[in-house]
């Protein structure tokens, strides 16, 4: 008889100790965030570089419901809007933010970065171009002879006198005699001259080159220095603005951070219920896990 009793009390029991069971119209419908589940962070540090630079980054992995998350930002974004957390919803507007600042600074980036690429290949187009012109004006300065010039004798020379004889003639006009060269005489004046014009006796010319103008060091055309600079310039005024954008991954990892601390935390509850036969006859016993 105790038996057939504890067989009938144990059985309706047994029905309710289903697990994590609803029984329709007794409980109201779970809010949408108690769907949600926590996002795992994996980081693992990584090497890359060569012998003489090596640079160490981390990496992350998020996992949703046990799978790993190939596209993070589009496949988490809206469950953790979904949590309607205003912390997270901060975050997620930071985010944006930093993506449409990070999208305009990409686009002057490439802008810089281009505009300067084609200076500097315009620049290096006239810089060849100087350059070549200014080898052959060069060459043609080198290939060109040095052109002589003959220069014939003076017919006379000054020879200096310093000794003299003179003496007067019946006109009384003074006729001077160089003593050192009979030939040589000149009339009137109340002195000798100090030196005079004689035939100069070396007729053979003489001969020189004429003097050439200074190697070319210019032509009249664009060296391109100022595109090269100029392009140089933008690139690297690109280069700054690509690798100075804001950063996304910092406001997607605390967001993460913060969904995962305002997650409702999930009971699961179980009934075990049992009975025991003590002195006092049948006792019917439950435990929660």
């Amino acid at each position: 008889m105790k038996q057939l009793l504890a067989l009938l009390l144990f059985c309706p029991l047994a029905g309710w100790a289903q697990s994590e069971t609803v029984i329709p119209g007794l409980a109201l419908p779970n809010p949408q965030a108690d769907t949600l589940k926590p996002i795992e962070i994996r980081e693992y540090p990584y090497t890359y570089g060569n012998r003489s630079y090596v640079t160490t980054s981390l990496a992350r992995i998020y996992s949703y419901d046990g799978v790993d998350v190939q596209n993070p930002a589009q496949e988490l974004w809206p469950r953790m809007r979904a949590l309607n957390d205003p912390d997270v919803n901060r975050e997620y507007q930071l985010y944006t933010n930093a993506v449409e600042s990070r999208s305009t600074a990409r686009v002057f980036a490439g802008i810089f970065t281009v505009g300067g690429l084609i200076a500097m290949i315009a620049g290096g187009v006239q810089a060849r171009d100087y350059q070549q012109a200014l080898n052959a004006k060069r060459q043609a300065w080198y290939a060109t002879p040095a052109q002589l010039i003959t220069t014939p004798a003076p017919a006379t020379i000054s020879k200096t006198c310093s000794a003299w004889i003179g003496s007067k003639n019946s006109a009384g006009v003074t006729q001077w005699t160089y003593m050192s060269d009979l030939s040589i005489k000149v009339t009137g004046g109340d002195s000798p001259p100090l030196s005079v014009q004689v035939p100069n006796p070396n007729q053979t010319p003489t001969t020189s080159f004429a003097p050439q103008p200074p190697i070319p060091t210019s032509v009249n055309m664009p060296t391109g220095q100022g595109l090269l600079y100029g392009g140089l310039t933008s690139v690297l005024i690109g280069t700054v603005i690509w690798y100075t954008t804001p950063n996304t991954g910092d406001h997607f990892h605390r967001a993460v951070q913060l969904y995962n601390w305002a997650l409702p935390r999930k009971i699961s509850w179980q009934l075990f219920p049992y009975s025991q036969f003590g002195m006092g006859g049948l006792t019917l016993l439950g435990t929660f896990k």
